[in-house]
């Protein structure tokens, strides 16, 4: 299975390429008309996350039924995060929304990251505290470069054709990406290793090896008995291998010839016309 990743219905029917024409066409307007530089550009983000169990819920019922109920855990607070990057590489420091009415120093230890919190009722941002954000962290300036370089900052407005605006590059997103297969390669058959001085004394394949293995004995002067009598063997050998190799397939021809008969159909008519002679012999016979 390859892998995917869960988008909202309506988010997936707005972004169209006409959408992102229409978006883009307006944001190159906007940013002439105002005269806006790279570093008065921003893109802001708010990204959700869920704390305790995350579970769907506990089927409650019986396979017996057409349809079970689902009980929902209650042990889950819902958090965002605000943050936002500038056109000219800057990252400004993130904000936290908890899920609360007020906000308490101990919550806070000092391993917590140098970020900023805050609270609401339902764990999302609103007007009032984005602007709180916003005006704050632009006022001071104050960036993190840890987790994000002023280099993967900027790929990342040129990649989404934000700055400088492109809408090429933005409706590319929307084409699914498919990976690169592998061409095919087709089996290549092996090279018939060359004859070495290693190899001269393996089972001989043919009449070839048997006179290079007699050439090897006869380096040497006059070639002893007990070297003739070990090509006999090797040479025996490798017959008894061709022959063994040749009743199999004898055997596997007659299997398939066998097989295509019985599969073959029967044709009446020859068997009529047989049927036909053997009656007709027996009354000249009686005759």
């Amino acid at each position: 299975m390859k892998p995917s990743r869960v988008i909202d219905a309506a988010r997936k029917r707005c972004v169209t390429k006409e959408t992102l024409t229409e978006y883009y066409d307006g944001l190159s307007y906007v940013i002439e008309s105002k005269n806006i530089t790279r570093q008065y550009s921003y893109n802001i983000d708010e990204t959700g996350v869920q704390l305790g169990e995350t579970n769907g819920g506990t089927v409650a019922g019986t396979v017996m039924t057409s349809s079970s109920e689902r009980i929902k855990s209650d042990n889950s607070t819902w958090s965002s995060i605000l943050e936002s990057i500038s056109a000219d590489g800057r990252r400004l420091t993130p904000t936290v929304i908890f899920t609360s009415e007020n906000l308490q120093g101990q919550w806070f230890p000092g391993i917590f990251p140098d970020w900023k919190y805050t609270t609401s009722p339902t764990g999302w941002s609103n007007a009032d505290i984005f602007l709180k954000w916003f005006m704050e962290s632009w006022t001071s300036i104050k960036a993190s470069r840890k987790a994000l370089t002023r280099r993967n900052i900027l790929s990342g407005f040129l990649a989404t054709g934000l700055f400088p605006i492109d809408v090429r590059k933005a409706l590319k997103s929307l084409k699914p990406k498919e990976k690169k297969r592998k061409s095919f390669e087709g089996p290549i058959t092996p090279r018939k290793r060359q004859v070495v001085a290693e190899t001269v004394w393996g089972t001989p394949q043919g009449s070839h090896d048997i006179e290079k293995q007699l050439q090897e004995a006869q380096k040497n002067g006059n070639p002893s008995i007990r070297d003739f009598n070990c090509i006999l063997k090797k040479a025996m050998k490798s017959i008894e291998q061709k022959n063994s190799q040749i009743q199999r397939l004898e055997e596997e021809k007659a299997v398939l010839k066998a097989s295509a008969a019985a599969k073959a159909p029967t044709d009446y008519h020859s068997t009529r016309s047989s049927r036909e002679e053997y009656i007709t012999s027996g009354r000249g016979k009686q005759a």
